[in-house]
């Protein structure tokens, strides 16, 4: 069966692999929480850095001589996004376009010939975007209910490296995250 990698490929495969390589970190069951994997590490969904990446590399296609073939691919696929034509999701320029757009800097697509894009910025709102997405879902989520009353902040976990004896760092892992079979009825 031929896979069709278009510019939205999400890349289920390799996010099961980053999270399974996570739950094997914390020896976690494997229903815990992506939210509270994620929390507990402080690390970042992949989908996270593939947005970085494509933001990057086009700012890169912004920086080509407009004589280069790979230029005039990229703006043939600009103006095609820019009236809406994606391809069914295999437009490059589109999927820029909405990243840019989902975070708040339509404006940098608009100008993007007239104006230094400023990759940090939109990396940081990227993460920002995230991170709010994050913190509402483990406060929405009655599963998290008791981990959300002590994780505010977004990193790795200090227990995690200073814990030495795994089973007492396990166990902690599991009660925090909820991935233990302890009653939670009141």
């Amino acid at each position: 069966m031929a896979r069709k990698f278009g510019a939205t490929h999400n890349a289920t495969d390799v996010e099961l692999l980053h999270t399974k390589f996570i739950r094997s970190i914390l020896r976690v069951k494997h229903y815990t929480y992506l939210n509270a994997l994620c929390g507990e590490t402080g690390r970042l969904p992949l989908s996270v850095f593939r947005k970085f990446i494509i933001v990057k590399y086009w700012i890169k296609f912004l920086k080509l001589q407009d004589t280069s073939i790979v230029k005039q691919s990229y703006l043939f696929l600009k103006s095609d996004a820019e009236i809406g034509r994606s391809y069914k999701g295999t437009n490059w320029a589109s999927h820029v376009k909405s990243i840019l757009d989902t975070d708040g800097f339509y404006h940098i697509w608009q100008e993007q010939f007239n104006m230094r894009i400023p990759f940090e910025l939109i990396k940081h709102r990227i993460t920002d975007m995230y991170l709010q997405k994050w913190y509402s879902e483990i406060n929405n989520s009655p599963r998290l209910e008791s981990y959300c009353i002590f994780k505010h902040n977004y990193n790795n976990e200090l227990y995690l490296s200073c814990i030495k004896e795994s089973k007492y760092r396990i166990a902690l892992a599991r009660f925090r995250t909820s991935s233990h079979n302890l009653s939670t009825d009141t």
